[in-house]
């Protein structure tokens, strides 16, 4: 065999520095990358935000016995999805401007534990909303709603007001069974005819009963 021949097969002791490689195969947190005739494990940079897949082209650098992945330079299949994972806790910082969250299709966001807002002000706008609860509760000072129409669907409503003031130009309420109510006082100001219908009427008074009119008609 002869000297260059020899030189060629014999392995060499890595260098320090970047290099780039292809990823062989993914071993629990760490990756397999192939650089040119041999491979190394190497794990990822924290710098390095997207997760490598298997066929990435990555920018590996090697330190002594220790190598990291710092960089994911293309993939084969480029519409594959990109995953970001953070191992611990993180936390995005603008000292002095906003942050924008701008997606062509859709943003999903998940967490089995709580999700929390703060905000001086929020505003939502959608062209269409919708919202699945197991139990929702609201507190606030103060709240308005506006509506070209309404809809409520409940199989127990429970309304608890200090005062409440109605103001419709027509009221219907179609009642199947009982309709119930009890009061203090109750007064009935109706401008021009008030009609009460039923096939038996009772009205009980325990002291005084007075009908006034210009005219009364019984029977």
């Amino acid at each position: 065999m002869s000297t260059q021949a020899a030189e060629i097969l014999t392995p060499t002791q890595p260098q320090s520095g970047m290099q780039t490689g292809s990823v062989s195969a993914l071993d629990g947190d760490s990756c397999i990358v192939r650089l040119g005739w041999r491979e190394i494990k190497a794990s990822r940079a924290i710098s390095c935000l997207v997760d490598p897949k298997v066929g990435d082209k990555v920018a590996v650098y090697t330190d002594d016995d220790t190598n990291y992945i710092v960089h994911v330079l293309s993939r084969p299949d480029d519409a594959a999805a990109r995953t970001i994972t953070l191992g611990k806790d993180a936390t995005l910082v603008t000292v002095a401007g906003e942050v924008s969250l701008i997606a062509g299709k859709g943003i999903n966001a998940m967490t089995p534990g709580h999700f929390n807002l703060v905000s001086g002000e929020l505003m939502l706008t959608a062209r269409e909303a919708n919202s699945n609860f197991s139990s929702w509760t609201s507190r606030c000072e103060k709240a308005e709603f506006d509506s070209a129409s309404l809809k409520i669907e409940s199989v127990s409503l429970e309304m608890r007001a200090e005062r409440l003031s109605q103001r419709v130009l027509y009221s219907f309420r179609w009642i199947q069974e009982l309709d119930q109510l009890k009061a203090g006082q109750m007064f009935y100001d109706v401008k021009n005819v008030l009609a009460m219908r039923g096939k038996h009427s009772v009205i009980t008074a325990e002291e005084e009963l007075k009908l006034d009119g210009e005219r009364i008609h019984m029977g």
